[in-house]
């Protein structure tokens, strides 16, 4: 496997685990703070000093003491990044028309085991806005902020 692809992979993996993350915050910060905004800010922050960390060490393999400059390039790309995340999330929330899925596990006898409710429409848009700003992120790691470290990744 070359070696791009073999960050494409590494960087996906660790994207995953960072959208879990984000996904969580968001999700459950949604309902106390009820701006969807704020929500996603918060969301979008832990992802990314979680993301900063596990790709310097395993994607980039960047062994060097973290610099001023290479935090600060890493925070600019993570901050037209976060603006990019909440104008896609909030754009296509706006788009998107509103829609709740309900489900319920009964027992034979009706009773309820579990149930679980979620707008749909957030998780969309969470997605497309996902999306978006890890093409943005991606790009900016390789080519910016570790651009001297990925060469020999």
């Amino acid at each position: 496997m070359k070696n791009s692809q073999k960050q494409v992979v590494k960087y996906t993996i660790i994207g995953i685990s960072a959208v879990l993350l984000d996904l969580l915050v968001y999700y459950a910060s949604s309902f106390p703070i009820k701006s969807l905004s704020v929500a996603k800010g918060l969301g979008f922050a832990a992802g990314s000093i979680y993301t900063f960390y596990l790709n310097k060490a395993w994607t980039w393999k960047d062994n060097e003491k973290t610099s001023a400059t290479q935090l600060s390039r890493f925070f600019i790309i993570y901050g037209v990044s976060l603006l990019i995340n909440i104008v896609v999330n909030q754009i296509s929330i706006d788009l998107l028309p509103d829609h709740e899925l309900y489900l319920k596990l009964l027992k034979p006898n009706k009773t309820e085991v579990f149930s679980f409710y979620a707008q749909v429409d957030k998780f969309i848009a969470f997605g497309f806005a996902t999306v978006a700003s890890a093409v943005w992120n991606f790009s900016g790691q390789k080519y910016w902020v570790f651009k001297n470290a990925n060469k020999s990744a």
